[in-house]
């Protein structure tokens, strides 16, 4: 069965607000979309829960993404 997004006043499926996804560490990371907030957490449903806290629980502001690479903090090249 497919679930369809929610959709706002206007008609429109709104635009999540975290991904939560699986780190190239073997963690799981929660990334705002508009950039701002990333956590880095062991296990998947400490990171759902907090990207459902942050996000005020609003139906279709998390979404799962099997790989999100590695954490915006460990990134940048060695020089």
């Amino acid at each position: 069965m497919i679930r369809e997004q929610p959709r706002t006043h206007r008609g429109r499926v709104p635009r999540p607000s975290f991904v939560v996804g699986r780190s190239s560490c073997g963690g799981w990371v929660v990334r705002a979309t508009g950039g701002g907030v990333e956590a880095a957490f062991l296990n998947r449903t400490e990171a759902i829960r907090f990207a459902l806290a942050e996000s005020g629980h609003q139906p279709g502001a998390v979404v799962l993404a099997p790989y999100i690479g590695l954490p915006q903090a460990k990134r940048g090249g060695s020089h």
